[in-house]
């Protein structure tokens, strides 16, 4: 009768899914795997703004990430990481937050198109860049690009609608709404002493 707090991605495969959630109904559980981006003031506040229609219907967006995995631990070898697995490893089942991010500010979707790269680059069989285009049942078309080969860390949304658009980047620690002819109308910067750790705390 424990509650659940399930480390990211929850599987790599739907095996066993429906039986975990006829469980955790049964049982009248809190279930939820660790998303900590929702819990971010950047992805957090884009939310906000979304759901506040503040540029209108969304018609299309971009969410990137794009880091270098031999740097993610420099303490450890990456070949022998998770990561590194065939099974486990990969872009998509490591750097599933922005996928969750996609979904989450744009409602369920399906997978329209997928191009992957393998990371020979790095030695490793995985795929090591994923673009994913994402059709949500709300209408807008979603393009997530996913890599652990960038030695320049980026990670950023860009949201096009009706009336403006949308962006964060979470170098430049802010969010921005601007009109259809690209002028900056509101920005929401990060706290200048926000401590990341901060988005963990909030999840829990």
């Amino acid at each position: 009768n424990a509650h659940l707090f399930i480390e990211k991605p929850l599987s790599n495969s739907l095996d066993g899914i429906n039986e975990l959630k006829a469980e955790v109904a049964e049982r009248n559980l809190t279930c939820m795997v660790g998303c900590n981006m929702r819990f971010l003031t950047g992805p957090s506040k884009v939310k906000e703004l979304i759901d506040a229609r503040t540029i209108g219907a969304i018609t299309e967006a971009t969410v990137y990430a794009g880091s270098y995995l031999p740097d993610w631990r420099p303490q450890s070898d990456y070949k022998q990481s998770y990561s590194a697995d065939p099974v486990q490893g990969g872009a998509i089942l490591d750097m599933i937050h922005e996928i969750d991010l996609a979904l989450w500010y744009f409602g369920s979707a399906t997978l329209a198109n997928t191009k992957l790269q393998t990371a020979e680059s790095i030695g490793l069989s995985t795929e090591g860049t994923a673009d994913l285009t994402l059709e949500h049942a709300s209408g807008c078309t979603s393009n997530v690009h996913l890599s652990y080969m960038e030695k320049d860390y980026k990670r950023f949304c860009d949201i096009k609608g009706e009336s403006g658009s949308i962006r964060w980047d979470i170098n430049e620690k802010k969010v921005e709404v601007l009109d259809v002819g690209g002028t900056i109308t509101d920005s929401y910067p990060e706290p200048s002493d926000y401590d990341f750790n901060q988005c963990y705390i909030d999840e829990i």
